[in-house]
């Protein structure tokens, strides 16, 4: 299946973090025979530093797509609502550019 996850704020490799849920679940489908891609917020929550907008293809299976958003200061902030409301309208704008998924 094709599987999308709609994710904004875990770490994604190479930041230096350990891998969360979202990640291991996306390890764990990739051998069962699943296409997954993860849509990432561009803005790293943890390190409050942007993230690069380019794919990272993880394998040949598992793409990680950055989803253009604003930054914010604040994890209890208006702007982490217009970071999170810029990540939903972007995938709704861009989604059609992608083989649609079998389940999200």
């Amino acid at each position: 299946m094709n599987i999308w996850m709609v994710y904004p704020n875990g770490p994604i490799p190479g930041e230096g973090l350990r891998p969360d849920r979202a990640h291991m679940i996306a390890e764990a489908l990739v051998p069962a025979g699943h296409e997954v891609t993860w849509w990432v917020s561009s803005f790293n929550h943890s390190s409050k530093e942007f993230r690069s907008k380019e794919d990272l293809v993880i394998s040949p299976n598992f793409t990680i797509r950055p989803v253009q958003t604003s930054g914010y200061k604040s994890n209890i902030s208006f702007q982490r609502i217009q970071s999170e409301k810029e990540y939903s309208k972007q995938i709704y704008l861009n989604a059609h550019k992608y083989k649609s998924p079998d389940i999200i």
